[in-house]
């Protein structure tokens, strides 16, 4: 079946399943996702995130990120 990677910039509440999904009903061919990769939250994005092996020592006050206007 045909695959489709796509890039979406959103605002919090959007259900990117469902977009899937409706994407699916519209082309008539089914939808749903194979992957999901959240880049961004916020002011926070993937390269400021920790590798998960280095959450299992204890973190250090230089490995917190300044909260800003959050």
């Amino acid at each position: 079946w045909p695959m489709l990677r796509i890039r979406i910039r959103c605002g919090k509440g959007t259900y990117i399943r469902s977009l899937a999904r409706a994407m699916g009903t519209g082309l008539c061919t089914g939808g749903h996702l194979a992957a999901l990769r959240r880049t961004e939250v916020g002011h926070f994005t993937l390269e400021q995130a920790l590798e998960i092996d280095r959450l299992e020592r204890p973190l250090r006050q230089e490995d917190l990120l300044e909260m800003g206007g959050v």
